[in-house]
């Protein structure tokens, strides 16, 4: 065991610099794919319309606006396919990483090594753990240890194999009951798509069906209603027909189209793994202080209202693994920014019988903690905002002294510069 102890820690890679690196090309991805979303979608509407209004029928329009239909459903499929190998690639780097920072990591991983190098001698295969492999340096070693990382990952499930290396209880692992079957649905069907075509076929549907009911998962046929209400199987089905998975393969050819609401489903559940095991592998919000920020600045900006709820589930998820106690000032702030946010949705909304939230334990919590004359003055700036006191914020905001340009690009600033009172004050707080 004394060989577990010698970790190497000579790549200077970090976590913050790898969680970054994800979390910079998730956005990107979900950006893009939404500008370009919103923008055909307008185009067409205009050209399918001008088309209804016309006397003539024009075949050669229709035919060139359903060839064009098709080219952007493809396009859709890749931006998924992407998005999918975008976390595949960033979860292995963050468990590089840890094997080699991380001895309890690195010991479970060995484990697992071991099992494989034992299965090739049963197998008539030489054993990797040689005279020579014992005879090799440290660093030498870890090299051949993660040059197996794909079949020594591949001996436990996907999923059960990220819990099992950061030994994450099924409490915080599957607290939300569907992430099982979510998932591997996910990653189904990026594998239908990738190899077989993009109309869903059986072996798609019993990998679907395979899913166990347990205390940790939702129940697979109620999961699959809800996909069908929600649109995530694509709207061809018959509406007596969605209840049952089958229906996507008797009678007709379905598609496997990557719609809206799916293509930002997948990117929540994607994520939400993600800042799972980046948590549990450095005991830090550092990367879920930027994320939280980034998804209410582009919220406001693509008005991507569902970036504000993701927000608010990755923050209890978080707390629900760590405390609140492990909050840091910039999360509290965040925390209460989301909170604020998610409260102007529900005024917008058209459904009356949703109430306000109303602060709780957690918030006033924050609340508390922040309101200290000890710490920077730009926490009353926010605490007055939080409580939509213009006039207080600018009182505040002429006590910071640390702002500098780069705040302007600050989404809650952006919002509040409209304010000519504010955006007084802000120009001298950064001159």
């Amino acid at each position: 065991m004394a060989e577990l102890e010698k970790l190497d820690v000579s790549d200077n890679t970090n976590f913050d610099e790898i969680g970054r690196s994800f979390s910079t090309e998730m956005f990107a991805l979900a950006t893009d794919f939404y500008e370009i979303n919103v923008d055909k979608g307008k185009a067409w509407h205009k050209e399918f319309q001008d088309l209804d209004d016309s006397s003539h029928i024009d075949h050669q329009k229709r035919k060139r606006l359903y060839n064009d239909s098709l080219k952007h459903s493809q396009f859709r499929i890749a931006m998924f396919n992407y998005m999918h190998s975008i976390f595949e690639r960033h979860v292995n780097e963050l468990l590089k990483l840890s094997i080699k920072k991380d001895k309890i990591v690195r010991g479970r991983y060995i484990h697992k090594f071991i099992e494989i190098d034992n299965d090739r001698v049963r197998n008539n295969q030489v054993f990797i753990r040689n005279a020579k492999f014992d005879a090799m340096e440290d660093n030498e070693k870890n090299e051949i240890y993660l040059q197996h990382l794909k079949a020594v990952t591949e001996t436990i499930p996907p999923l059960f194999n990220w819990q099992y290396f950061y030994d994450i209880s099924d409490k915080h692992m599957f607290r939300d009951e569907n992430l099982k079957f979510d998932y591997n649905e996910i990653r189904n069907r990026r594998n239908l798509l990738t190899h077989r075509g993009d109309i869903f076929d059986k072996h798609y549907v019993d990998k679907i069906l395979q899913i166990n009911k347990s205390r940790s998962a939702a129940d697979p046929n109620k999961r699959i209603k809800d996909f069908f209400r929600r649109g995530y199987f694509g709207s061809s089905v018959k509406q007596r027909e969605k209840e049952d998975l089958n229906a996507l393969i008797s009678n007709k050819r379905t598609q496997a189209n990557i719609a809206h609401p799916y293509f930002f489903h997948s990117f929540r559940v994607l994520f939400s793994i993600y800042l799972k095991l980046w948590a549990h592998a450095t005991k830090s919000d550092n990367l879920l202080i930027q994320v939280t920020h980034d998804l209410l600045f582009y919220s406001r900006k693509y008005k991507i209202y569902d970036f504000v709820v993701f927000s608010f589930r990755f923050l209890q998820d978080f707390y629900m693994d760590f405390g609140r106690g492990q909050a840091t000032d910039f999360l509290k702030a965040n925390h209460l920014l989301t909170f604020r946010e998610f409260n102007k949705l529900l005024k917008k909304s058209k459904n009356k019988e949703r109430k306000l939230l109303k602060a709780g334990v957690c918030e006033n919590e924050f609340i508390a903690s922040l309101d200290d004359d000890e710490k920077d003055p730009i926490y009353k700036v926010l605490l007055a905002l939080y409580n939509n006191d213009i006039d207080l914020s600018v009182q505040e905001l002429s006590k910071c002294r640390n702002l500098d340009k780069r705040d302007k690009e600050w989404f809650l600033f952006l919002d509040m510069r409209k304010h000519p009172k504010f955006e007084k004050a802000f120009s001298k707080a950064i001159s």
